[in-house]
């Protein structure tokens, strides 16, 4: 369940208790092939055939060409379990 929250100071509240390693844990961060692959495995076999990737570092130039470079064809090449 996603929620719309009315500021930054709402949205800092909401997610006070969120640590770095629960965001490691839920979603693939960094330059770590495998690891993006690990978490959009489940979706491929839940049967998405469109998933979304979204830079939400400082530097979307440096993830666009990740993305492009060492990414795009092992996500591309993912198939069912």
């Amino acid at each position: 369940m996603q929620s719309e929250l009315p500021n930054i100071g709402n949205f800092e509240a909401a997610t006070s208790w969120i640590t770095e390693d629960d965001m490691r844990g839920a979603f693939g961060c960094g330059p770590d092939v495998a690891r993006h692959l690990e978490i959009a495995q489940p979706f491929v076999d839940a049967g998405f055939d469109r998933l979304a990737l979204v830079n939400a570092g400082p530097d979307p130039d440096g993830f666009l060409d990740f993305f492009a470079r060492e990414l795009a064809e092992p996500v591309r090449s993912l198939t069912s379990a």
